[in-house]
């Protein structure tokens, strides 16, 4: 759950730092981001495997032999897709890295490529209607939250 996620939050935050490291050392962006797509690539090739096996794991729950029938097969489509968003993700880090480049700050690039959130919140309320059901107190602080992210991204790009 939510200890899961802030280890996902921790995890993702240290990249950009790492890469930076790497670039005031005098490595060039293009060798960081090889290695970053090789570790991606070992990262995945251990993930994939043991979340199939988590998955289909008996439950004292469950009266089929999968706690999750989905895993059963494997969905081609769901394949495919999931090929295509990680491209979309790699393509958008390389972007990320080659504006720091140009830009000369890896701060600016990465705060306004971390703006991504703000577009997942949009898919979730305008397209996936998330918010539909939700009260009022609940869309106020989904406003105050968006707001004050807003305003942390302007004021980091600020400080560069």
């Amino acid at each position: 759950g939510i200890g899961r996620a802030i280890i996902a939050g921790i995890l993702l935050a240290i990249w950009p730092a790492l890469e930076a490291v790497a670039v005031r050392r005098g490595e060039k962006v293009e060798c960081f981001l090889a290695i970053f797509a090789i570790g991606h690539t070992m990262a995945f090739s251990i993930s994939a495997p043991a979340r199939r096996l988590y998955l289909a794991r008996p439950t004292s729950m469950s009266s089929t032999k999968y706690s999750d029938p989905s895993i059963a097969t494997f969905n081609s489509r769901a394949a495919i897709l999931g090929i295509i968003a990680g491209i979309f993700w790699f393509v958008g880090a390389l972007c990320v890295f080659q504006s720091g480049t140009l830009l000369g700050s890896l701060t600016v690039s990465v705060s306004v490529a971390r703006c991504s959130p703000l577009i997942a919140v949009a898919w979730g309320i305008i397209y996936w209607r998330e918010a539909k059901h939700a009260s009022a107190r609940a869309i106020l602080f989904i406003c105050l939250s968006l707001s004050l992210y807003c305003l942390t991204i302007i004021l980091v790009a600020m400080s560069s």
